[in-house]
């Protein structure tokens, strides 16, 4: 299982500061992917997977004085090429265990969905990561063809649970203005309080990760 969280949100001027806030727009990457892989250890190996929609930006305000923004991930949108594993996983990830059947027992149908409606149906829709800061020296350094790294400092909200984060960031300014921002978000799932039932004795690890490679376009 593989899991893992609006991301860094008119026109930006590459060859000077900016003497008014810029706003970026997430788009699809290269492969029309969203940038967001999942990577989830288990007993045996490591699952892949990856995120199918995401929504967010970035805000860099006047003169770069601070850098803000998010992306927000539903938890139906994470795909690791097996049905049944994804409804598993949307059970972990999803489900209040206070209300819902499971962990006792799995929730879901006959075909890989959980209920719309009552104590099984998902109270935690989507994850999210709220950019609050940016450490590292941003505004030399915003060049086209330049890659520079920095500090992403923020909260990444997961199965009902905020907690404070930080992870390095790598930004590549490219020559049409867009942004690419690569990273790995790292994240122990007892952290959140997530149990993951084991399949035919084949448990997940504790450690998981998002890494990003996301694109963001000058908003217009």
């Amino acid at each position: 299982m593989k899991s893992t969280i609006g991301i860094l949100a008119v026109t930006f001027c590459l060859f000077a500061q900016p003497s008014l806030a810029q706003q970026y727009q997430i788009v699809p990457n290269a492969n029309s992917g969203t940038g967001v892989a999942l990577v989830i250890p288990y007993d045996l190996g490591t699952h892949h997977g990856s995120a199918l929609q995401i929504a967010g930006g970035l805000v860099i305000s006047e003169n770069f004085a601070s850098i803000t923004g998010g992306f927000t991930v539903p938890i139906d949108s994470l795909n690791t090429g097996n049905p049944t594993r994804d409804c598993h996983m949307r059970e972990s990830l999803g489900l209040d265990y206070s209300k819902s059947h499971f962990p006792k027992a799995h929730v879901c149908d006959s075909k890989n969905q959980l209920p719309s409606a009552g104590v099984d149906a998902a109270a935690f829709q989507t994850i999210e990561f709220k950019l609050l800061s940016v450490t590292g020296e941003v505004a030399s350094q915003m060049k086209p063809g330049n890659t520079f790294t920095v500090t992403a400092n923020g909260t990444w909200s997961l199965h009902g649970i905020e907690k404070n984060l930080s992870f390095a960031m790598k930004v590549t300014v490219l020559a049409n203005g867009t942004l690419n921002i690569k990273g790995s978000v790292p994240f122990a799932i007892s952290d959140y309080g997530i149990i993951v039932k084991p399949l035919l004795g084949i448990g997940v690890k504790n450690n998981m990760s998002a890494d990003l490679d996301i694109f963001l376009a000058p908003k217009k």
